[in-house]
């Protein structure tokens, strides 16, 4: 089956030799695999200077329409990011930039990425994709920065005549000798190639000029110990001298992650102190440290400034250095404390980017960080692999109709506050829309589940990503494992689901059909087949049969698990809301999240259900407490409250009168101390 983001739309520039072979398909993955034992070392890592590789061309049309995207998200990165880019010999062998340095430029894209069509990036290593907007490009960035480096590097220049003389030295935090495939690149790159060339960029930015020895790189084995090496290259008189700077990089071949990347070019960073989250709860008040590092050789001038990101605004004060008018000076080779507090405010979260800035003549440099800032009330997290706003826009509204307290979570935000545990959030939400489940958020579902949370996982294509034989980034072993199921198919075919008559999660399903196509902003979709595996049960069939499973459930004491092969974002409101209800309702049931006692109440279902008029819902309380029962419509608006206040132990009921609301569903939330259940509603 051809999939929907074939490399034809990926880019349209490919080179001759691939033309034939378009009817591959290709998987996105974002990162490589992390181990768990990565939470436990965050202490020993370092600030940590993301690497994106590009393979460009300057006949590519396409290029030319996103590069300005690639362009704006560097500026907004000045320091945290270096950028090298490629140009292989397609769609335009007579680009100068690739006849300067035919092997090298061939070499990185064509044959150790495997890119087939420019443009395309590579994040810190990860699997090429299209920088189709800059929100990707900057999901990529975010989910690298959240994870510090086991190294450090040191890069420095010297210039005798028309020879560049390098030195990088290599400072490692952690012992890595277990990674036996590491080699040490260094590349000569320029500031940009004036165009405008066919495709009419005005230039051509960070070409790579030449690699040192070549492509392949050093060899190193690693320790703890510093380790220096000196490499030399000429400089040609095709370039421009004083635009000229070096990278250096370490990569693990066995992976292609890219450990640390440095250079020597003048810049300044913007880094969290080590051990610092830039995603934090919030008592009362916290603050995050940040240090600014001017590798200029002279003083700059830098103002500082907070930009709220979310509805909720929270107040912030940041600390810096002396200066008037908001802005301080920092010498050349010279560092700056920054403090940035916040005090917590409305709603569950607040988030906002922390942004440097220097100027100097008609040069303005930026850098900047996004920070989040989470209520310590909130127990539910909404982590959204891709950070994709539009694909998950409809399952986010669903939960704001049920009014859960919720907050989103991109993985990278999920592994910078080390959100997989269900002690730091017991209930949890993982879109997973198309196969992008992989490198460490699967560390980190694989982590969640066994330390006893409750995960509701869905998106169609999760398990093609993890087996079909065309991925990319099979791990069937984590399907199987940690998933519970076994993969049958692409596109199991059928436009509905429907539910397991006395299942726990789906029984209000059993006699009607879900439009798994209802609202398809996810265009095309298509979900797998799976099978139930390790003990799972299946909750879930598409078609009219018990044949292509579409959903399986598991439990093993306080975990459980719900996992949709189908995407919730693809519903129509009313059965994403049901669904949704009806997950969480089972994560409340019997025992709560590990090994916690039953809740202390119960809410039935209402009774009649459908009904045209008047129904009747009972509850039942262990404990005298005080709740809340209301009547929520689907797009969370309030329409009625049934009881407010201290109820007594035992059973009770209350009737409901639906007189002048429309027909549709509505849903009755009970809400305590403790929690919530919801039951969905039906007005004939």
């Amino acid at each position: 089956m051809i999939k929907a983001f074939s490399p034809n739309n990926l880019s349209c520039c490919h080179p001759p030799e691939l033309q034939t072979l378009m009817k591959k398909s290709i998987a996105f993955s974002t990162f490589v695999i992390l181990s768990l034992f990565t939470f436990q070392l965050r202490a020993q890592l370092v600030p940590r200077t993301v690497l994106l590789e590009e393979g460009t061309n300057w006949s590519c049309g396409p290029c030319a329409s996103m590069n300005p995207g690639v362009e704006a998200f560097l500026h907004q990165h000045e320091g945290n990011v270096i950028h090298l880019a490629y140009h292989p010999n397609w769609p335009g062998a007579d680009d100068p930039m690739y006849l300067n340095d035919k092997t090298d430029n061939q070499y990185r894209v064509a044959t150790y990425y495997a890119i087939s069509g420019v443009p395309s990036v590579a994040v810190d290593g990860s699997a090429p994709f299209v920088p189709g907007s800059q929100q990707e490009v900057e999901s990529a960035y975010d989910a690298r920065m959240g994870v510090g480096s086991p190294l450090a590097i040191t890069v420095t220049r010297e210039v005798n005549g028309t020879t560049v003389t390098v030195h990088v030295t290599l400072h490692p935090v952690q012992d890595l000798s277990s990674r036996t495939k590491l080699a040490l690149r260094v590349a000569a790159a320029e500031e940009f190639v004036a165009g405008p060339g066919p495709n009419g960029e005005a230039q051509y930015i960070h070409p790579l000029r030449a690699m040192m020895p070549s492509y392949t790189g050093t060899k190193v084995h690693l320790s703890t110990g510093d380790t220096s090496f000196t490499f030399t290259y000429p400089l040609k008189t095709s370039y421009n001298a004083s635009n000229m700077y070096e990278v250096a990089f370490v990569q693990d071949d066995a992976s292609k992650e890219v450990l640390q990347a440095a250079t020597d070019e003048q810049n300044f960073s913007l880094s969290p102190n080590p051990g610092e989250s830039w995603v934090q709860r919030v008592s009362s008040q916290t603050s995050i440290n940040f240090n600014l590092n001017n590798a200029f050789t002279s003083l700059r001038t830098f103002s500082v400034s907070y930009l709220p990101t979310s509805a909720n605004v929270w107040p912030v004060t940041i600390t810096a250095g002396t200066g008037s008018n908001g802005s301080f000076v920092v010498n050349a080779g010279a560092s700056l404390p920054i403090s940035v507090s916040v005090t917590q405010g409305a709603g569950t979260y607040s988030s906002g980017i922390l942004q440097v800035t220097s100027t100097s003549g008609s040069e303005t440099l930026v850098s900047s960080f996004p920070l989040k800032f989470i209520s310590p009330d909130v127990k539910i997290a909404y982590v959204d692999i891709g950070n994709d706003s539009v694909r998950s826009a409809n399952t986010v509204a669903t939960l704001d109709a049920l009014n859960f307290q919720w907050v989103p979570l991109s993985g990278g935000e999920a592994a910078a506050m080390n959100a997989w545990t269900a002690t730091e959030f017991p209930e949890m939400v993982v879109a997973g829309n198309k196969w992008i489940l992989t490198g460490e958020d699967k560390a980190g579902v694989a982590n969640y589940l066994a330390s006893g949370g409750h995960l509701f996982l869905q998106g169609g294509e999760i398990a093609f990503g993890l087996a079909d034989p065309l991925s990319t980034d099979q791990d069937v072993s984590f399907l199987n494992n940690v998933l519970k199921a076994s993969y049958v198919k692409d596109s199991a075919g059928p436009t509905i689901v429907h539910g397991v008559s006395a299942d726990a999660v789906s029984n209000d399903f059993s006699d009607e059909a879900i439009n798994i196509y209802a609202e398809d902003v996810d265009q095309p979709n298509q979900p797998d087949e799976i099978k139930p595996s390790g003990g799972s049960i299946p909750i879930f069939y598409y078609g009219q049969g018990a044949n292509q499973v579409a959903g399986i459930r598991w439990q093993s004491g306080a975990i459980r698990l719900v996992y949709l092969s189908f995407g919730l974002q693809n519903l129509a409101p009313q059965d994403r809301a049901g669904i949704t209800t009806d997950v969480f309702n089972w994560f409340h049931s019997e025992s709560g999240v590990n090994g916690s006692s039953a809740m202390s109440f119960s809410l039935e279902p209402n009774y009649p259900n459908p009904f045209s008029m008047e129904t009747r819902i009972s509850y039942s309380l262990v404990s005298s407490e005080p709740i809340r029962i209301s009547v929520v419509d689907t797009r969370g608006t309030e329409v009625a409250v049934l009881v407010d206040g201290v109820e007594e132990t035992g059973p009770h009921s209350v009737s409901f009168n639906a007189h002048g609301l429309a027909h549709g569903t509505y849903f009755c939330v009970l809400r305590s101390a403790e929690g919530s259940a919801i039951r969905a509603m039906t007005i004939e």
